[in-house]
């Protein structure tokens, strides 16, 4: 914690010398001053800015000190404030950022400020890249249109398919179609572990072709049972006329017998002869 204090308190020292030294070559009134550098008022806003920082970062309030740092760069351009940045940035985590950090130190801190810090940044930025992990991400069946994100960043097409400098903990990797989640996937990366994600952007209809085809194949349903009940309702009535018909058959049948009955003779009276008591029935 000490050491924290110790190395931000050096740069806050620093940045104050150098914004001094700024303000007191700039005309107080010269409209062109605010084209060659920062303003006196900006100057001291920075100032007051980046004691913020200083005193967040001692706090451990990471986010309170690198949103502090990031606006007293903003007004002042200085470029050693960078280097505080860098710093609670890999503190609260964030070791992507801090990398790239001290890198825009490095491409943009003019010779003298590298010479003082230089070899401190160079230290760091060495140990942060150690400690990076890294992510491999493949997606099939990806469309124009569809959106592959990592976490909150957008990944660039060129990006798939390279091994991604990330930082250590829990990623999630989301295929987007429109508002629809094609494919998604979440891993924890420990510090320098490489990871690997493939997903099939295989995606489901959006909501309003589920609705859509929902609703025709109830249609399709609907057409099926009313087809379905006028065949039944058919069927039943040609049974009741074949019903009907037989009934009518069976009635004349019987009208008919009984008609043949009635149309027949009287029976052949038995025949009376001499030989001995007894009848016989002629057919």
């Amino acid at each position: 914690m000490r050491a924290l204090g110790t190395a931000i308190f050096v740069l806050a020292f620093s940045l104050f010398g150098t914004a001094n030294r700024a303000s007191a070559q700039q005309p107080p009134a010269a409209p062109a001053a605010a084209e060659s550098g920062p303003s006196a008022s900006q100057i001291a806003l920075a100032r007051r800015l980046f004691v913020e920082g200083v005193s967040a970062a001692e706090a451990r309030r990471f986010d309170d000190a690198r949103a502090a740092f990031e606006r007293s760069y903003a007004l002042s351009g200085r470029e050693v404030t960078l280097l505080n940045l860098a710093h609670v940035l890999a503190e609260s985590g964030k070791l992507v950022a801090a990398v790239d950090t001290y890198r825009r130190f490095f491409a943009r801190a003019d010779a003298e400020t590298q010479a003082r810090h230089g070899e401190d940044a160079r230290a760091a930025l060495v140990l942060l890249e150690r400690r990076l992990a890294s992510l491999t991400i493949v997606v099939r069946n990806l469309r124009d249109d569809d959106v592959v994100k990592l976490d909150d960043d957008t990944i660039a097409r060129e990006g798939l398919g390279l091994e991604v400098p990330v930082d250590p903990g829990s990623h999630t990797v989301d295929v987007r179609r429109g508002s629809v989640s094609c494919a998604r996937r979440t891993l924890r990366l420990a510090e320098r572990e490489r990871g690997d994600v493939e997903l099939d952007a295989t995606c489901p209809p959006p909501p309003e072709e589920v609705a859509r085809l929902a609703a025709a194949e109830a249609e399709a349903r609907a057409v099926r049972e009313r087809e379905a009940a006028r065949v039944a309702e058919e069927r039943s009535a040609r049974t009741w006329v074949w019903v009907g018909v037989g009934a009518g058959v069976l009635a004349a049948a019987g009208v008919a017998v009984a008609v043949v009955f009635l149309a027949q003779p009287d029976p052949i009276p038995p025949y009376v002869g001499n030989f001995g008591p007894g009848t016989i029935t002629l057919p």
